[in-house]
């Protein structure tokens, strides 16, 4: 499989793939985007860009990206073909066309769906977009907003390391420190223990019930998340080289019991398989947790080597 940006070679499977989507997701054409139905090549011509899932010479999936109301860009039509769903097609097109949208200036990400597969919900949520406000849509209204704001890009890339090595320390590593706004804007750094939950994407933290973190979240959800790994020694050199994870997102209070209980069942399991322990801490302790439910907007790694 490779994704390319539209061709005219394959007009006619996007208008077929189009066509699959506007049934599937609106039961009739939908009117803000019938011109991409009708002509490929006016929507290139306003700033938008179509991307293909090309498998044995055909096109399997699509998404397209365009230009919305201020530095903001629209990410649409999302769709992959029934008999490739669930192999990787629709991830690959979502994602080339936010990198297209980020390296054409967008400041933020913007996706409006009416209901949506699970599938497809997963893929934004997994890929840090969290649902917006939309005082415009009435009660009645099925249209769903999403957004992701589009952070700067890593000045060293070279040092950059890779997505699944990033969530390989997340999982490896027991602890992190978390930094919030705290009291009269200064920032408040405190060193929590984490469970990455690889169902979800997300980070779980516990700890009291009141407090100076508390306050802050509440105040302001946006957070950071650095964590480290213990790094290494080259043989015949004093630096470390050690490798760090850098994370954005929104964090809110847990507030389901079963959750809480299982964020703190795999904390504990992260230090220790003593099943007497766990269950007299879960028993005594659990009434007096307060978890927390962290959603990654943006994740980046670097390799830093101390001399």
């Amino acid at each position: 499989m490779r994704v390319i940006q539209y061709e005219q070679e394959f007009r006619e499977d996007f208008l077929d793939l189009y066509s699959e989507w506007e049934k599937e997701y609106f039961g009739e054409r939908e009117k803000r985007h019938e011109d991409s139905f009708e002509d490929p090549e006016e929507v290139l011509k306003s700033g938008a860009a179509v991307f293909l899932a090309i498998g044995e010479g055909k096109a399997d999936a699509f998404c397209i990206a365009g230009p919305s109301e201020g530095d903001a860009w629209e990410i649409y039509g999302l769709f992959t073909a029934g008999q490739m769903r669930n192999k990787g097609a629709g991830k690959a097109v979502f994602d080339a066309a936010m990198e297209h949208a980020a390296g054409s200036g967008a400041k933020k990400l913007i996706i409006r769906c009416a209901g949506g597969r699970k599938e497809a919900l997963h893929i934004f949520e997994g890929s840090g977009f969290r649902k917006a406000e939309c005082p415009e849509a009435g009660a009645d209204s099925r249209e769903i907003v999403y957004e992701k704001n589009i952070f700067r890009p890593m000045r060293r890339f070279r040092q950059q390391i890779t997505r699944d090595e990033c969530i390989r320390i997340l999982k490896e590593e027991p602890r992190g420190v978390l930094s919030v706004t705290g009291d009269n804007g200064y920032p408040y750094g405190v060193v929590l223990d984490h469970w990455y939950c690889e169902e979800d994407g997300k980070l779980y933290f516990h700890g009291a019930k009141t407090g100076h973190k508390l306050d802050a979240i509440r105040k302001n959800d946006k957070v950071s998340y650095l964590v480290w790994d213990k790094g290494y020694r080259k043989e015949g050199e004093w630096a470390l080289n050690i490798k760090s994870v850098s994370i954005f997102g929104r964090m809110k209070l847990v507030t389901d019991e079963e959750k809480a209980r299982e964020i703190c069942t795999c904390l504990c399991r992260k230090f220790t398989d003593d099943e007497e322990y766990l269950q007299k801490e879960l028993k005594s302790a659990l009434p007096r947790v307060q978890c927390l439910e962290l959603t990654i907007e943006h994740m980046s790694g670097k390799l830093v080597n101390e001399s």
